[in-house]
């Protein structure tokens, strides 16, 4: 069984009709099938460990994972870390602007001005863990915050070379560049057969 997991922004919740909800709702949740499943979009302070434990119940053995914002940067990370506890592998993560946040910082946003490296874009970088295939990403230079670089932690994980697009940060998640990336290489995704 393999599982499409889609990881919110820092600004980003359910009370609102967001760039990352309208692409769960228009590509993802259409992709879903009999071997393939996928989870409501979640928010960036995600208890990930939980929705792992539950996925690996769930015999999920593989994922591809879509994350914005702090929920590609951060989210998306602690997933994939978590995932490797219980040995799902992430064949594919797309990721839009991520931004780094550190681990350290607990996820109370009265916090939040202790982040102040995510917004100075060289000033940190986002480690892919080993449990990651393959990242796809997009990023912006027009706003802060900005992506950070993305570096490996293992030299089989391949990332592709960000698309630089010509958004601010809070437009990015709606361009219909994003949604092209996203459709085209879940597409490949669901098409695959699980390992």
């Amino acid at each position: 069984m393999r599982a499409i997991i889609t990881f919110q922004g820092f600004t980003e919740d359910l009370s609102q009709n967001t760039g990352t909800e309208r692409l769960f709702r228009e590509v993802v949740r259409k992709l879903v099938g009999p071997d393939l499943t996928c989870l409501d979009p979640r928010q960036w302070d995600a208890n990930t460990d939980a929705m792992v434990a539950y996925l690996s119940r769930s015999g999920v053995t593989e994922c591809a994972v879509v994350g914005y914002s702090y929920g590609g940067g951060f989210t998306a990370q602690k997933f994939a870390k978590a995932c490797m506890k219980h040995g799902i592998t992430i064949k594919l993560m797309l990721l839009c602007d991520p931004v780094y946040r550190p681990t350290w910082l607990p996820a109370w946003h009265i916090l939040q001005p202790f982040a102040i490296r995510s917004l100075m874009p060289k000033a940190a970088h986002i480690d892919i863990p080993r449990s990651v295939s393959e990242v796809h990403w997009v990023r912006q230079r027009l706003s802060l915050p900005q992506a950070h670089d993305l570096r490996f932690e293992w030299s089989q994980t391949v990332i592709h070379k960000p698309q630089v697009l010509p958004y601010g940060h809070t437009a990015i998640d709606e361009s219909p560049e994003w949604f092209d990336l996203v459709r085209r290489h879940l597409a490949d995704f669901a098409a695959c057969k699980p390992e």
